[in-house]
């Protein structure tokens, strides 16, 4: 009996032991997410005063081309901090036609869109703006819708001059290439165009 009562006294103690450690367990496990909850509420304090507050913006889904028509399923509301925020945002995204490169999570910017509804070719054209086609040749460089170029024709005197300045690729097939130009560039341009003896420059985008 005696043997008995010492097992069960120190099963008991085993047990009250290990209800203790539990206790022990789910008390710090409290305290550890408490702190980790302050320490979550000081570092957004933190940058809040530093990128100010949160606001939402349209966001891009994914990588969107030049020439594409915004739908719902393109775009998707997302908080930022207000001090990451470019100037400009487009309003009401969608319906309207890209008209320059718009990256993947990427807040949608007015100036990235067309300014009206008009789907095609006529969205991408801006107000005062031409559209001229050119033949590529071999010295044709590599470019995509978006991309900026200059015009180069020969000038009468030797060398060469610059007939359009930073014109918007509209639209790139295996023949020709699509750009748009100011209403003041279009004389020169298409001449040297249709006398075939028009250069295209690809230029950075700064």
């Amino acid at each position: 009996m005696r043997i008995s009562r010492t097992y069960d006294r120190d099963r008991l103690l085993g047990s009250t032991q290990r209800r203790t450690l539990v206790r022990f367990l789910i008390i710090a496990s409290a305290v550890v997410a408490a702190v980790v909850t302050i320490g979550s509420i000081n570092a957004a304090r933190s940058l809040r005063d530093t990128y100010g507050h949160r606001v939402e913006v349209w966001v891009a889904r994914s990588d969107l081309p030049v020439g594409h028509v915004l739908t719902n399923d393109d775009i998707d509301r997302r908080e930022l901090p207000a001090a990451l925020i470019p100037a400009g945002l487009a309003p009401d995204p969608a319906t309207r036609t890209v008209i320059e490169p718009i990256v993947t999570g990427e807040p949608i910017l007015d100036r990235r869109l067309s300014g009206s509804t008009v789907a095609g070719i006529d969205a991408l054209i801006g107000s005062g703006s031409r559209a001229i086609t050119i033949e590529r040749d071999p010295t044709t460089p590599p470019v995509e819708p978006g991309d900026r170029v200059d015009l180069y024709a020969p000038a009468v005197r030797g060398g060469v001059v610059r007939v359009a300045r930073r014109a918007r690729v509209l639209a790139v097939d295996d023949r020709a290439i699509t750009v748009a130009i100011t209403e003041n560039e279009t004389p020169a341009a298409t001449g040297a165009s249709l006398e075939k003896i028009l250069s295209v420059v690809l230029i950075g985008s700064g």
